[in-house]
C-alpha cells in the first residue's frame, strides 16, 4: 500500500469531519463525529473559572449540552482549515458569534487543534479571548455559567 496515498486520504477524511464539525455547534451535528476517548481542552478557560479539561466523550457532551444553552445560534464563520503534515492533526482558524439571551453581542475569534482517530475527532484544543466572555457575560461567570 502507498502510504502517501494513505497519509492523504486520512488528511482528507478528517478535513471532511473538521468541516461538518464546523457547519454547527449542536449535539445532533457533533455526537457520532466525537470519538468515545474525546478530550476537550481549553487553556484559558481556568482564567474565568471554567474547566479547562473534559474528558470522555460522555462527560464532553454533557459539557457541551449545557455551554450551548447559553450560545443559542452560535454559528461559526471564515473557517479556515490548516494541515500539519501529520494525518490526524489539523488547525482550525474561525470566528464566531450569536445573540445572547440578555440581547448582548457575543463575538469570538477561535483557533483550535483538533485530532482525529478512526475518522472521529478525539481532541479538541480551543483557544479564545476570555476578555470576550466576560465583556459578554459580565465578570460573574460562576453565576451565569451554572
Amino acid at each position: 500500500m502507498n502510504t502517501t496515498l494513505s497519509r492523504e486520504n486520512e488528511t482528507a477524511t478528517n478535513i471532511e469531519v473538521a468541516r461538518k464539525l464546523m457547519s454547527a455547534f449542536n449535539m445532533e451535528n457533533w455526537y457520532d463525529l466525537l470519538h468515545d476517548d474525546l478530550v476537550l481542552e481549553f487553556p484559558y478557560a481556568n482564567t474565568i473559572n471554567m474547566p479547562s479539561r473534559v474528558v470522555g466523550k460522555k462527560d464532553c457532551v454533557a459539557y457541551l449540552s449545557n455551554v450551548m444553552k447559553y450560545f443559542t445560534g452560535l454559528t461559526f464563520h471564515d473557517v479556515v482549515i490548516n494541515t500539519t503534515g501529520e494525518p490526524d492533526k489539523l488547525i482550525i482558524e474561525y470566528s464566531g458569534g450569536c445573540t445572547l439571551p440578555s440581547g448582548a453581542k457575543y463575538k469570538q475569534t477561535y483557533a483550535t487543534i483538533q485530532r482525529f482517530r478512526d475518522g472521529k475527532m478525539i481532541l479538541f484544543r480551543e483557544f479564545w479571548n476570555p476578555m470576550e466572555v466576560i465583556e459578554s457575560f459580565g465578570p460573574d461567570l460562576g453565576a451565569v455559567f451554572v
